[in-house]
């Protein structure tokens, strides 16, 4: 049986993501995420 052919083609968009909670407003969540993201374009300029 081939795999790719049962496998929804919506399916091979998805991109792998990051849900960022915490326990209040205020406590960091742009900081951080705006961390990531910056990790993320620096390791994909490499």
């Amino acid at each position: 049986m081939n795999l790719a052919k049962c496998i929804p083609l919506h399916q091979s968009w998805r991109k792998p993501g990051l849900f960022i909670t915490a326990t209040d407003t205020g406590v960091g969540k742009t900081v951080i995420t705006c961390a990531i993201a910056a990790a993320l374009r620096k390791q994909s300029a490499k």
